[in-house]
């Protein structure tokens, strides 16, 4: 895979991250039951919150497509959610991600959700899930 860079998201990156939500919600076991409403809410209450962030990988030549993000809080550090692209898995792009977000090198990590196999593949790389499903948007 060529070279990937680490942007921050803008608004017009927003609608992505939204739209991947409804997919999830309607595909996904571990969602289940959940409205997507209620997710992408969430979702975009942290977009627009001051002490949350967003970032995402692309291609130099193509900024405009997204290939993953991440969106997180970095003080004190909290992770709402990092996706890749379907296609891409497994080729290093969410630890591109993670190793670009300040502060994410080991340790514990408060994230509201998570699926199981991102939180073994965290855990082999030192890093410790705390389950907060009611994280909090505020700064």
């Amino acid at each position: 895979m060529a070279k990937l860079i680490i942007r921050d998201a803008t608004t017009a990156d927003h609608p992505f991250v939204e739209d991947f939500w409804r997919v999830y919600v309607s595909t996904s076991y571990y969602a289940y039951g959940t409205p997507a409403a209620v997710l992408i809410g969430k979702m975009r209450a942290l977009l627009r919150a001051p002490s949350w962030r967003c970032i995402v990988a692309c291609h130099p030549d193509v900024p405009e497509e997204i290939l993953g993000y991440l969106v997180y809080r970095p003080e004190p550090f909290a992770l709402a959610w990092c996706q890749t692209a379907k296609n891409l898995k497994r080729r290093g792009i969410a630890r591109l991600l993670f190793e670009s977000a300040r502060g994410v090198t080991g340790g514990p990590i408060e994230t509201a959700f998570f699926v199981p196999d991102v939180g073994e593949w965290l855990r082999a790389k030192g890093i410790t899930l705390r389950f907060r499903p009611y994280i909090s948007d505020a700064p």
